[in-house]
């Protein structure tokens, strides 16, 4: 595929050697004509005739106001809704590329409690271009839990390679691009279905519902709700700051707590010069919780001003597509009212970067980033961690817990792998790997010494092993752990060793 970053042949995209000249091609609707109202005669009194015509008058201008804000609303839900193909079909994609026969999560979410994953998309795409032939600058999952009413945001870099079969060909480039490789010209719904495929592909979870944004779009929601307030942890300079004219300009972003309009939101989340697409995940993530901040704040004043609603609604027309319908939009609406925000346990933030995937240069000097693992399986299992326990690393890090993990098999190196993934991935204390007692356990045993003083380290170390913790009846004098795990043959079998062996 041919790079699209610096400046665009707007006539043409051109990608698996085809040209495809993109028209749009808009549908204008016309406003229904305004009903004549016939004039009424009447036998009241003058007074009362007056009374009752500003009653008319404030009647009628209100239900203009109404009718109005409806006929936008409904314009808006026909320009941005699209069919969810798998609601179409009664499929939900797996990771593996096949689909299952199941119903999705948000209606009747109360009694369902599954998962609903949705995946956000935002692209980079000048005023004149068409969004089905932009690529995707931003992703990033949304999981809401029914359950316990929590969030997980987890960010895919977007210059992650990975593989795409078109036809009867597997190519492979960046992940951004797949909206763009899916895209039928019949069905605007295909683009983005692409990347939710490539993404639940990717990360080893169904992702049942996408919502795409462009810049522009960006820029004018944060205005309508009047800014935002964002803390900056560190300085952003970037002195190639890319502008819709395709020029640049500086722009340099002080560290400290300030209020941002759309421009000044959209320069600190996309900025890349001098860092990375990880970093710049990060930021994005604090921009959204910002935003987020505010509409919960203003107790959602949007929905209440008809200027504020009218403007919001032009915004979502022109620069917002989802496959979320109107009625799965009412539930959803339910059940984010649950969820406290203000709670930092309720919402956690995550993104996909080193030892999970890697940067390499190549010779064509582009940036580009790798899975260690190229089957996915070790991305897998790491999301599957972080969305059972959405803030696991803050609290690992939190109890600092000393763990040794010990060799109970014939096979060789096992604990020096284990204690190098649990000190890489999860940041844990793990000290020099050495053998059991013998080689002969059969099961994996997990010895809590420190009688119930860490349970978010043991809790974890359960579930990495598979197997419940036991407390020793004796603690050894001189035992410097406060977690002894002795691995077993049991654990050799595993789907975990079997990634970390990769």
């Amino acid at each position: 595929m041919e790079e699209f970053g610096k400046k665009r042949d707007l006539k043409y995209v051109t990608y698996a050697k085809n040209k495809i000249a993109p028209k749009a091609d808009p549908k204008a609707i016309k406003a229904p004509g305004a009903n004549k109202m016939k004039p009424a005669k009447s036998s009241f009194s003058r007074f009362k005739r007056t009374l009752l015509t500003i009653l008319m008058v404030g009647v009628v201008c209100a239900l203009g106001v109404v009718g109005f804000l409806g006929y936008k609303a409904w314009r808006a839900a026909a320009a941005i809704i699209v069919t969810n193909k798998n609601s179409a079909s009664g499929l939900v994609n797996n990771p593996d590329g096949s689909t299952t026969a199941t119903e999705l999560p948000i209606l009747n979410w109360e009694k369902k409690k599954q998962r609903i994953n949705i995946l956000l998309l935002g692209i980079d795409r000048r005023p004149e271009e068409l969004p089905e032939y932009t690529r995707t600058d931003t992703m990033m999952l949304v999981s809401i839990n029914p359950v316990d009413n929590t969030v997980a945001l987890l960010s895919i870099p977007r210059d992650l390679q990975v593989p795409w079969k078109q036809g009867t060909t597997t190519i492979y480039d960046r992940i951004n691009t797949i909206a763009i490789y899916g895209y039928d010209k019949k069905d605007k719904s295909t683009g983005p279905a692409a990347a939710k495929q490539i993404v639940s592909q990717v990360l080893g979870v169904p992702v049942q519902y996408f919502v795409r944004i462009d810049f522009m779009g960006f820029k004018r929601l944060i205005d309508t709700i009047g800014g935002i307030t964002v803390n900056v942890p560190k300085e952003v300079y970037d002195d190639a700051y890319p502008t819709d004219n395709y020029k640049t300009i500086k722009i340099d972003i002080k560290p400290g707590v300030q209020v941002m309009d759309g421009t000044k939101a959209l320069q600190y989340a996309r900025s890349r010069h001098g860092s990375n697409d990880v970093d710049r995940a990060g930021r994005q993530q604090i921009v959204i919780a910002s935003a987020k901040d505010k509409i919960v704040a203003s107790k959602w004043s949007l929905v209440t001003d008809p200027v504020k609603l009218s403007a919001l609604l032009d915004t979502v027309k022109d620069n917002l597509l989802t496959d979320i319908q109107i009625n799965e939009m009412v539930e959803l609406a339910k059940l984010v009212k649950n969820i406290d925000t203000s709670d930092s346990t309720k919402v956690a933030n995550w993104v996909l970067q080193e030892p999970l995937i890697y940067h390499k240069d190549v010779p064509s000097g582009a940036w580009l980033y790798f899975a260690t693992d190229p089957t996915f399986t070790q991305i897998h299992q790491a999301v599957a961690d972080y969305l059972a326990d959405p803030n696991l690393q803050a609290n690992l890090d939190k109890e600092k817990t000393d763990i040794r993990i010990e060799n109970g098999t014939t096979s060789t190196g096992v604990s020096s792998q284990v204690s190098l993934s649990l000190r890489q991935d999860y940041h844990l204390q793990v000290e020099k790997a050495i053998s059991a007692d013998n080689t002969n356990y059969s099961q994996t045993v997990i010895y809590d010494i420190s009688n119930g003083g860490y349970p978010k380290t043991v809790a974890f170390l359960e579930n990495y092993f598979g197997v419940k913790a036991t407390i020793p009846e004796n603690r050894i004098p001189g035992e410097t752990a406060n977690v002894e795990v002795i691995i077993g043959a049991d654990f050799l079998k595993s789907d975990r060793y079997a990634t970390l062996k990769k």
